[in-house]
């Protein structure tokens, strides 16, 4: 009898298995649906529909941008987490609806366990600038103005709990001061009042307030990635800067229901690395103001985790400043 029930569930598996393979093998075979959390214009729905086009190309099948955005990107995410398991339905985000919007929500819309990453494929840094009036040129002679005077200048972000805000709080824990945090509705408003000098700092996503840089505007101090932007060349990285270890990114994902398949996350990993990893893309993306940067499933998972500690720690400390 136990034999008998062994070879029913092998039977069982195999023909599972062998079902998920076919599967792969014609996908995709309708129109793939890519949604972002967030509006339209902003930097993850620029590299998605980028990426959307590619792919399209790519794999023979339209892939259709949709935006769904609100609550920091949560309620899209939510939406692809409760599609069908089957491909069609991915969601492109950055990690903070994973790693930061838990942390400063009551009751979160989703987790990362309702997710199978399928790869990360680009990072964009976060740029540290100031107004022109501010008496510093780099980032030791703003430490020392703010621990000199901080109370007196202030500082804006894309809003309570955003990346902005979270990274420049864990700034100001490693070098002290503290000027008057200013929340704004989105990093288009927070960057419109530093270039006119409602607020003396930001600490701003790249694609955002790089065409303010090179039109001197306002000025660039440190990048908060591990390694110098290409399009800003003559600014340092914070770590470079004297803050070792300093770290703070924007990164981009592809995610796909967990319950998706094995082998059809497999083929989409595969083919949007074959995509982002082109010459023409690199460049695309560099125009953009994002590196591409590819780090697989497995890799995904950790990086989430350990940025969601990083994050979680810092907001507990924060208390209910951190809070949107």
């Amino acid at each position: 009898m136990f034999i008998k029930l062994s070879a029913k569930l092998c039977l069982a598996f195999s023909f599972a298995v062998s079902a998920q393979f076919a599967t792969a093998q014609t996908y995709p075979n309708k129109p793939v649906k890519i949604v972002v959390g967030y509006s339209p214009g902003g930097p993850v729905d620029i590299l998605g529909r980028v990426l959307a086009q590619r792919l399209s190309t790519t794999m023979g099948q339209s892939f259709i941008v949709e935006n769904k955005g609100g609550a920091a990107g949560a309620i899209g995410a939510e939406q692809v987490a409760r599609s069908p398991a089957d491909g069609y339905t991915l969601l492109t985000t950055v990690p903070s609806v994973f790693t930061i919007v838990p942390h400063t929500f009551d009751k979160a819309r989703v987790k990362a366990e309702d997710f199978a990453p399928v790869i990360q494929f680009a990072e964009s840094p976060l740029v540290l600038a100031v107004n022109p009036s501010v008496p510093a040129n780099n980032l030791n002679e703003l430490i020392a103005l703010l621990n000199k005077q901080g109370s007196s200048l202030s500082y804006a972000s894309a809003g309570d709990g955003t990346l902005p805000h979270l990274a420049m709080e864990l700034l100001l824990s490693r070098t002290g001061g503290r000027p008057v945090h200013v929340p704004y509705k989105g990093s288009g408003p927070a960057v419109q009042d530093l270039v006119g000098g409602q607020v003396d700092i930001a600490l701003e996503v790249l694609p955002t307030i790089l065409p303010m840089i090179k039109a001197g505007r306002v000025k660039a101090l440190a990048v908060t990635s591990r390694t110098r932007v290409v399009e800003l060349p003559n600014v340092p990285t914070v770590s470079e800067a004297g803050v070792n270890g300093y770290e703070a990114v924007n990164w981009f994902g592809v995610y796909a229901p967990a319950a998706t398949p094995k082998p059809i996350i497999e083929q989409l990993r595969s083919n949007v690395e074959k995509v982002v990893t082109d010459k023409e893309m690199q460049q695309r993306f560099s125009e953009l103001g994002a590196v591409v940067a590819v780090q697989g499933p497995a890799e995904t998972v950790e990086r989430l985790k350990r940025e969601s500690q990083q994050w979680g720690s810092l907001i507990q400390k924060l208390g209910p400043k951190s809070k949107p």
